[in-house]
């Protein structure tokens, strides 16, 4: 995510791309280096360099090659292969089968917004496919994470209330971990700060649940 670089760190990358040096953290010889840098952002630089925020020089190096993608809510045509390409990923970082996903899944995916674009969907399967039962995601799963508005879109990510009558403290801990990922839109990091944890702690209960 390019856009978020503070402005301080911007002119070391840019003397990686110039001069092709780089110095260890905590050395102080230069060493070669020779890369390619694929860079993100969902920011406007140009908006962003006039604001002072971010180098223009560094923009017109990065900007040797630059493609335009539509927000992932212009091309719901996408959303199934992208979670067919996470389903593999997951399965494979996992070691288990990939998950049976029902096609209403599918198409509740399409009709929400996704206003964090394929970041946020890839945060939110991943929260499905490790809490998935069965070894499958079905859509009353979904609808927990996601809300249709009024006109039939899902524009609003639900909130799921935290039930003190189930009982057990895993159902408990279920239920919180889910609650606090849908308030922070799939953002993992964010989750765990809320629940007071780190992000490999969180991680490794989310495993835990989908076992």
């Amino acid at each position: 995510e390019i856009g978020e670089m503070p402005l301080d760190m911007q002119p070391h990358l840019l003397r990686v791309l110039q001069d092709g040096v780089v110095v260890r953290l905590g050395d102080t010889r230069e060493r070669q280096v020779s890369v390619r840098l694929v860079a993100a952002t969902n920011r406007d630089l140009q908006k962003e360099i006039a604001a002072g925020r971010f180098r223009e020089d560094l923009y017109h190096r990065l900007c040797a090659v630059s493609l335009q993608l539509p927000a992932l809510r212009d091309r719901p045509g996408d959303i199934e292969s992208i979670v067919n390409h996470l389903n593999h990923k997951l399965a494979r970082k996992y070691g288990c089968p990939p998950k049976r996903i029902e096609p209403s899944v599918y198409q509740t995916l399409v009709r929400y917004r996704w206003p964090g674009n394929i970041r946020e969907l890839q945060n939110v399967f991943e929260v499905m496919f490790a809490l998935g039962e069965n070894n499958g995601i079905d859509v009353s799963m979904l609808s927990s994470l996601v809300e249709s508005g009024p006109a039939g879109d899902a524009t609003a990510l639900a909130p799921i209330p935290i039930s003190a009558a189930s009982g057990r403290l895993d159902d408990l801990e279920r239920q919180a971990i889910l609650a606090a990922i849908n308030d922070a839109r799939g953002n993992l990091s964010r989750a765990a700060r809320t629940l007071g944890i780190s992000r490999s702690t969180l991680y490794v209960k989310l495993a835990a649940i989908r076992t």
